[in-house]
């Protein structure tokens, strides 16, 4: 477990050679650390050592924040690497697209959500099933996010996370996108 600066120097061969090796070692162990390596890049990963079980993070594109990218810590207890895809609402209104990604994505709302529209091309057929999850990670202030009324709840009524929690909504549907069956769940 290891973390480095992989932006090196010109240097003599020695030095040069030690930086490379340790940025290779850093690269390799995901960066792992307790805390995130001081020198973020977009795309990035990092693995958090500190929570348990570990947390595997990404760098959002924008190189603005981390984005959680899977959970478990080793022991063949790791999930499978999916990315998610970064969303982002305007004007109060999120589109998830679910030709974008793998059917995963990550929303830090910085708005309240009024609207959420589903699209994907070509539309399903009626004997085939469509399915996303989102993650909503909240900062320090809260905003409510807005269910559309065809997605039919399973778990209760959805309550969006508190400030500096995470909740997890996972959406299936069966006829075409007309009706989609909801689970959520929100970190207390």
């Amino acid at each position: 477990m290891t973390q480095a600066n992989i932006n090196i120097a010109n240097s003599d061969g020695l030095t040069y050679r030690l930086a490379v090796n340790n940025a290779l070692a850093a690269i390799g162990s995901d960066n792992a650390g307790p805390t995130a390596p001081i020198n973020p890049y977009a795309s990035m990963l990092w693995l958090n050592t500190a929570l348990t079980p570990p947390v595997l993070y990404r760098r959002d594109t924008l190189n603005a924040s981390w984005g959680v990218e899977s959970t478990g810590g080793g022991g063949g207890n790791t999930l499978p690497r999916k990315p998610f895809t970064q969303l982002s609402s305007v004007a109060g209104v999120l589109t998830i697209d679910l030709n974008s990604g793998e059917g995963l994505f990550y929303l830090e709302p910085t708005e309240n959500v009024t609207s959420i529209v589903v699209t994907y091309t070509p539309t399903p057929s009626i004997d085939e099933a469509a399915y996303f999850q989102l993650v909503i990670q909240q900062d320090a202030t809260a905003r409510t996010i807005a269910i559309p009324a065809s997605w039919k709840s399973l778990s209760g009524a959805y309550t969006a996370p508190a400030a500096n929690k995470v909740g997890i909504i996972e959406c299936v549907s069966y006829n075409s996108g007309t009706t989609w069956l909801m689970t959520a769940v929100t970190e207390a």
